[in-house]
């Protein structure tokens, strides 16, 4: 009997995960109202537990579940999924976040209603390390505003997106192993290779905001990554808005990371009303 493509191969790298966070994250794919997905979990080798442990019990033929031999890193996690993922699309989620359980439905949705649509993300929800809800981050929603923004910023949140897997191989997949710009890096590539790009107008991703995150732990070189990916892709297209942008990034690289972080979070993230 031959298996049947799924709709979505939804790509989770995993490092050290945390018990209690991983268990919400996988719980929120497996109950996702749309389930023709596959569940492809991607685990660098890492003391205490690993996914697999967590994972037991867990009786769903849909998840997939590979140890890498040796520490790689998340690009060279995420390139091995790309490689093996069994579905058209890669829907990428984090083992820390939650997604929202409409999530794949309304991708779904839209990219029945956009064909021509290659790059698919959501807005998001900002929680704690405690889940719970702290704000939110709007995103532009149309091609043009998306592409305008690249010049600036990265305007698609990761953990949100979904994305045609032959687009992704025939550019070479994602670069610069360590750094935490991979994404957008690859969106660049993308656009210059005229991908059509879009957000939805609602948040379907609950995304994890914590000290132990990969932001604030690396943030002088996620700093680093992204002005090297506006030199290579951006440079010729800046406003002068975008290019006082890159004096101020710059600029934050010399400040302590505690500081650039708090203050990027500030701008970046709209607070709960309060009442």
């Amino acid at each position: 009997m031959h298996e049947t493509t799924p709709y979505f191969s939804v790509l989770m790298p995993v490092y050290r995960p945390d018990p209690r966070i991983f268990k919400e994250a996988l719980d929120s794919i497996l109950g996702q109202t749309f389930g023709d997905f596959e569940l492809l979990v991607v685990e660098d080798p890492s003391p205490g537990s690993s996914a697999e442990d967590l994972m037991e019990g867990v009786q769903d033929p849909r998840i997939r579940w590979l140890r890498l031999e040796s520490r790689s890193s998340l690009v060279g996690q995420l390139n091995r999924g790309l490689r093996i993922a069994r579905a058209p699309w890669i829907a990428r989620m984090d083992a820390d976040d939650i997604a929202l359980p409409e999530r794949l439905a309304e991708q779904k949705k839209r990219l029945e209603q956009d064909p021509d649509l290659d790059v698919l993300g959501t807005q998001i929800e900002v929680i704690d390390h405690h889940s719970r809800l702290l704000g939110f981050r709007q995103f532009p929603e149309s091609h043009r505003d998306i592409v305008r923004a690249l010049a600036s910023h990265n305007p698609i949140s990761h953990p949100s997106v979904v994305f045609r897997k032959s687009l992704a191989l025939q550019l070479g997949g994602y670069r610069y192993p360590g750094e935490p710009a991979e994404d957008y890096e690859l969106w660049s590539r993308m656009a210059h290779a005229n991908a059509h790009f879009a957000n939805l107008e609602s948040a379907q991703v609950r995304y994890r905001l914590h000290e132990q995150g990969v932001k604030a732990q690396k943030i002088r070189r996620t700093l680093e990554a992204t002005l090297l990916t506006k030199r290579l892709h951006w440079m010729g297209h800046m406003t002068a808005s975008d290019r006082a942008q890159m004096w101020m990034e710059r600029i934050a690289w010399l400040l302590p990371p505690k500081w650039v972080y708090w203050a990027g979070t500030k701008a970046r993230y709209q607070k709960v009303a309060d009442g």
